[in-house]
């Protein structure tokens, strides 16, 4: 009997030495659970192109509001304002209508454009920008042409423009 329970330990053993042998020659790092993952590759996009625009769109409002500042000792840049309208709200409002327009307003609305956030869809871009001195926003309408942002005015007040 101490024979046959001598060949079995060996047996067990021999099998375990087989298992350990084999799990770890599968391994290419036996011990590399305990190391730390590499970390996952980047994805790479195929394009900045959305990014840029977006921060293009809030240069170009940022520009717009600057072109039509009224703060004292500062004289509003209407040809470079109107610059910035698209080629349908230049069609809808001629050069002269919109400096009287502006020229109406009682006070241009302080906007707190670096906290402006942008949404773009295709060829179109919506700008919020929250005002200083409320916590109201405004949204800046914006077309895509020549490669260019444009904003869009159809109503409203050039420093407060609305696309309808």
């Amino acid at each position: 009997m101490k024979v046959t329970l001598a060949r079995q330990w060996r047996a067990v053993l021999l099998v375990l030495v087989a298992l350990a042998v084999i799990s770890l020659a599968g391994c290419r790092k036996p011990f590399g659970f305990f190391e730390r993952p590499a970390p996952s590759p980047t994805p790479r996009t195929s394009s900045t192109q959305p990014r840029d625009l977006g921060r293009a769109a809030i240069q170009t409002v940022t520009d717009y509001v600057a072109a039509l500042d009224l703060s004292p000792g500062h004289a509003p840049d209407y040809d470079a304002a109107y610059a910035l309208l698209s080629r349908a709200s230049q069609s809808y409002h001629s050069r002269a209508e919109f400096q009287r327009a502006h020229e109406a307003m009682k006070g241009m609305p302080q906007y707190d454009l670096a906290a402006a956030k942008t949404t773009l869809k295709g060829d179109t871009a919506t700008v919020v920008v929250p005002l200083e001195e409320d916590p109201a926003t405004s949204a800046f309408q914006l077309v895509l042409e020549g490669g260019a942002w444009k904003v869009v005015y159809r109503g409203g007040a050039p420093g407060m423009p609305y696309a309808e």
